[in-house]
């Protein structure tokens, strides 16, 4: 009965309902719970929906049938959270959360510098695959620049004939314009 009314609580948009009865204090905690875990922690949705928890003191409702009782109780049991001052707990995980990024950030840095992958992760304790992962994650695309094709220049012959006479040889050899020029000095020249 508590798993239907709980999935149910998910059904519809959180504004809809009314604020503190029991199918609003399961959304509210969903979605506190949902943030809780994710990795990109928004601290403020996070504080919100936690005040507002408290607020309607929802650990008195829910679960329907035996309530929490208990503020710590509720936060023991869905967030797992020992410490009785969420405000701590949150500055605890947002702080290890900034933790791991300059550490993510130091270790790509330490990479694209030419660190060897098995060194970076001696110095940090963690596996070369981890290194590999951190610095593809913390790495930026460059488009791949096109180089141009060379240049080739083709010569393409439409029909060649073997030639017979000296002048035909020269022409085939050195071009019409030499064999023009050849003529002319051999003319000049007798």
């Amino acid at each position: 009965m508590e798993d239907v009314l709980r999935k149910m609580a998910s059904t519809a948009p959180r504004d809809s309902r009314q604020p503190g009865c029991p199918e609003w204090c399961y959304q509210t905690l969903n979605l506190l719970a949902m943030g809780w875990q994710s990795y990109e922690i928004e601290v403020d949705r996070l504080t919100e929906y936690y005040e507002s928890i408290c607020v309607f003191k929802a650990w008195e409702k829910i679960p329907v049938q035996k309530p929490y009782g208990s503020k710590e109780a509720l936060l023991k049991a869905e967030l797992g959270i020992d410490d009785d001052d969420f405000y701590k707990a949150l500055a605890k995980k947002v702080t290890a959360r900034d933790i791991r990024r300059e550490r993510d950030s130091r270790i790509s840095e330490m990479v694209d510098s030419g660190e060897p992958h098995q060194k970076v992760a001696d110095l940090f304790g963690i596996t070369k695959q981890r290194v590999g992962q951190i610095s593809k994650e913390n790495s930026v695309m460059t488009p791949k620049t096109l180089q141009e094709p060379r240049k080739r220049t083709v010569i393409q012959l439409s029909h060649y004939t073997k030639p017979t006479t000296a002048a035909q040889k020269i022409r085939a050899t050195f071009g019409d314009e030499f064999a023009h020029q050849l003529a002319e000095a051999l003319t000049h020249e007798i």
